[in-house]
């Protein structure tokens, strides 16, 4: 699958809990460089379609699936069958190539049926902030983008507390 299908069910207004997730730029798992794929289970199905006037189309869409079903996703680890094929400092290369990488299911995410949509939720999110930084050094992230990454996710996470006054 190439990166650009993986985004097919976005553009014709799937929920983001319908969609294939994964990671551009390599991680440490051990002494083996990984990407992440992440895969919506097939009965994360949508009663209906979102309306994309909404300008918030995609949270409305995981507000009423959550409402009526859990959501289900496989977590899998890439490893190139021959890492020589897949550096680590070329965010282009499409390491979800087979037979030249391997696919592992390493863990079910399950997002449990909910009501996220409230103020206090809302409120939380604002002042959340994400980092693939935040991981144990086995875990860790690698190559050269993701050390401009970091820095990157440093500043944003700054900015984003300073204007949120936190």
């Amino acid at each position: 699958m190439n990166s650009r299908n993986k985004l097919k069910g976005l553009e014709k207004g799937a929920s983001p809990l319908n969609l294939t997730y994964w990671s551009t730029t390599p991680f440490k798992l051990g002494d083996e460089n990984v990407q992440y794929l992440v895969i919506a289970n097939r009965d994360n199905s949508m009663a209906s379609k979102p309306n994309k006037d909404n300008p918030n189309f995609l949270r409305s869409a995981m507000v009423e699936q959550l409402k009526s079903q859990d959501a289900t996703f496989d977590f899998s680890v890439l490893l190139p069958q021959n890492p020589e094929e897949f550096p680590i400092n070329d965010a282009t290369e499409n390491w979800d190539i087979r037979p030249k990488s391997k696919s592992i299911v390493v863990a079910t995410l399950q997002i449990p049926k909910q009501n996220f949509d409230s103020l206090m939720r809302r409120e939380l999110d604002e002042e959340l902030s994400f980092t693939p930084w935040h991981a144990l050094p086995e875990h860790r992230p690698i190559g050269e983008m993701n050390l401009a990454r970091k820095e990157i996710y440093q500043e944003l996470s700054k900015f984003r507390h300073e204007l949120n006054n936190n």
